[in-house]
């Protein structure tokens, strides 16, 4: 069955085994998961030359698809935009296969005292056939002869952790527990890639790369290695009060030689006041009522291998120290021994309540303080790079949250239940960690602003058209005559302020209906298919939205669509007017079900078993107008047309549009 767009979708088997076996004070459990996953593709992201989605935009819509001989026509206006049509020849698929297997023994050798090991191996193999035929551009080429690749992954994980268990109760108020640990893992990536073209037939697509003229082969190979050891000791007295005490030290291997490993602590304490004798009175309208104060750190390691690393370019030649090199110079990354982990310290107060035996959930408040952010910051050309990690920046992110679960009618046959989550967040960039003045603007032209929220858009905020070019004029902030980089703005971010979600369930016998909605509100998105199909360019004729008739001419001195995409370093195409309002209103979520195992004769078989019809993605209200305000696809893009090599927040590029899906299924089990 094709997905949206023809020719693409998924096929995934999965097979699952838990064994688990006790004997007196021995315990032994493994765990095997099996997947096999087809993946069909078509190119639906990126320009005019290779996806769908653009080229089918910017395609003249009056030419039909084929011409009087059965070729894919071209676009007579512009040969660099494919004929989107001839892109679902394309054949593209991964075959992927993943195994995970764990093992782990634990055994009492005291009373309370447990010694656990457990080990963990998984595996994952895919294989990627690509073959575009010869009667299909590839990257604006009509003469590549066919086009064809084989690629390969093998990644490897393992990870083993030493634990010891204690527990103990002493004159029968204390109850501690411990637990100390050692964690090992280690993932290993291999890849292949290799593609030729200029086939003599398509009869052999992607099974024949040595019949081409212009072989191409890469390979790569990387390991991470993370270590951790680790303690905690929880304390109840009277089951009413409460303490945890912890303590990490982890290291990383791709962090700099200098700053691998970190400590991070932690404590926390609760307070069980409905188990206060003062609270008995209240015992049948309080089920739980709980308040906890917890600080502790966490640490961030989420970059690839080698980061911290300067790396060679086996392809070109070039200078290393005073020699020439043939084969092998410094690529675009400039090493950082210093690279260290990201800390976060986080303070919350919260409260888990329960009344009536109908309402429950919780309320936290919290703070985190993030500093040595891990940022990717652009350096200046008399580096020889053009990027380095640096731990470039402080955060600070505060919110709420807030869950409730209520039962609102309860019956013999009939039952409604609902379900609200509620967060509100915000955050800022608290300081930098470098001072010189280039790299504070490299981090603001990615929206690292002191003072301003992380991941904002920063640019221009349009001021009409300039009726002598027809090009946008944009706000002088600052007042000092001149449009310069002190004249750009915040506006917003991607990130939401507030996430909601609402489901309710409604139970009727041996019917049950499930609806959920979720919402989010204060984030934008800059929406660069619009601008890119709306904005005329003056270098390269396609077709385009229809809100392109309404661009600014003398007849048309109020239109907010420039007449073209002047303005040189990109600002006509990255400002105020291509960053839209992104809240939205979901129903992600409908299912009906029916519980079979109420049928006396087949609850003989099957203990449990349902049928459901479920439908998701039913509609939304938003005010975005691309087709979906969640499409984001691309946090950074590749730097075209003046625009900066790095984007901040989210772009939302040709991305593939969600699915509205149905599903008829069934459980059971026996």
């Amino acid at each position: 069955m094709d997905g949206i767009v023809k020719n693409t979708g998924m096929d995934r088997y999965t097979g699952r085994s838990n064994i688990e076996y006790k004997k007196d004070k021995f315990t032994f459990s493994s765990n095997i998961f099996a997947t096999h996953i087809l993946d069909t593709n078509q190119p639906t992201e990126g320009g005019t030359r290779n996806s769908v989605i653009s080229s089918s935009i910017a395609f003249a819509p009056n030419v039909t698809v084929r011409d009087q001989n059965g070729a894919y026509n071209k676009d007579p206006n512009n040969d660099f935009i494919a004929n989107p049509v001839s892109l679902l020849d394309i054949n593209d698929k991964i075959y992927t296969d993943k195994l995970n297997f764990s093992a782990g023994a634990s055994y009492e050798v005291l009373p309370g005292l447990k010694p656990e090991i457990k080990l963990t191996y998984d595996v994952q193999n895919a294989h990627r056939s690509f073959y575009v035929p010869s009667t299909t551009a590839y990257n604006g080429n009509f003469t590549h002869g066919g086009t064809a690749s084989q690629s390969s992954m093998r990644s490897t994980g393992i990870s083993f952790d030493g634990l010891l268990h204690y527990d103990a109760v002493f004159n029968k108020k204390h109850h501690v527990t411990g637990l100390l640990g050692y964690e090992y893992y280690q993932r290993d990536n291999n890849y292949f890639r290799a593609e030729n073209s200029g086939f003599g037939t398509d009869a052999t697509h992607e099974n024949n790369l040595g019949g081409g003229n212009a072989p191409k082969m890469s390979s790569s190979k990387d390991r991470r290695k993370d270590i951790s050891g680790f303690g905690r000791v929880d304390y109840s007295f009277d089951d009413k009060y409460l303490a945890t005490v912890t303590l990490r030290r982890d290291g990383s291997s791709v962090f700099g030689g200098n700053n691998k490993y970190a400590y991070f602590p932690g404590v926390s304490v609760g307070w069980k006041i409905d188990k206060e004798d003062f609270m008995a009175g209240a015992a049948d309208k309080v089920d739980i009522l709980k308040l906890r104060l917890g600080y502790g750190q966490s640490g961030n390691s989420g970059i690839d291998p080698y980061q911290s690393l300067s790396k060679y370019d086996m392809t070109t030649n070039g200078i290393l120290g005073q020699n020439k090199v043939s084969g092998a110079t410094l690529t675009n990354y400039m090493e950082n021994p210093d690279l260290k982990w990201e800390t976060t310290s986080q303070v919350n107060l919260g409260i888990d309540y329960g009344f009536f035996s109908r309402l429950s959930g919780n309320l936290d408040f919290f703070v985190k303080n993030t500093k040595d952010m891990l940022v990717q910051v652009s350096q200046s050309p008399m580096t020889g790079h053009k990027y380095q990690w640096q731990n470039a920046a402080s955060m600070r992110v505060w919110g709420l949250e807030y869950s409730l679960n209520s039962t609102n009618i309860q019956t013999r046959d009939f039952e409604w239940d609902t379900q609200l989550s509620f967060s509100w967040t915000d955050n800022e960039i608290t300081d930098y960690n470098v001072t010189d003045e280039s790299t504070v603007a490299a981090l603001n032209t990615i929206g690292v602003i002191k003072g301003e929220r992380t991941n904002s858009y920063y640019t221009y905020v349009i001021d009409g058209i300039d009726p002598s070019s027809g090009s946008y004029r944009f706000k002088d902030l600052d007042g000092d005559g001149s449009i310069t980089v002190k004249d750009k703005a915040i506006l917003g971010t991607p990130d939401p302020r507030v996430i909601l979600g609402f489901g309710n369930t409604f139970k009727y016998k041996n019917f049950a209906l499930d609806i959920f909605f979720n919402a989010n509100f204060g984030n934008k998105m800059y929406n660069y298919s619009a601008m890119n199909f709306t904005l005329p360019n003056t270098f390269e004729t396609s077709n385009y939205m229809v809100d392109a008739m309404n661009y600014w001419s003398e007849s048309n001195p109020n239109s907010d669509i420039a007449a073209n995409r002047a303005n040189g370093n990109g600002n006509a195409l990255y400002n105020s007017r291509w960053i839209e309002d992104a809240w939205f209103i979901r129903l992600q979520n409908v299912t009906l079900s029916y519980n079979l195992a109420s049928i006396p004769s087949l609850r003989k078989i099957f203990p449990t078993a349902k049928i459901y019809v479920q439908a998701q993605n039913l509609f939304l209200i938003t005010p975005y107008s691309g087709l979906d305000p969640e499409l984001a696809n691309n946090a950074y893009m590749s730097s075209s047309e003046n625009l900066p090599a790095f984007l901040p927040g989210s772009v939302d590029m040709n991305a593939y549009p969600p699915a509205r899906t149905f599903t008829v299924g069934l459980n059971f089990s026996f």
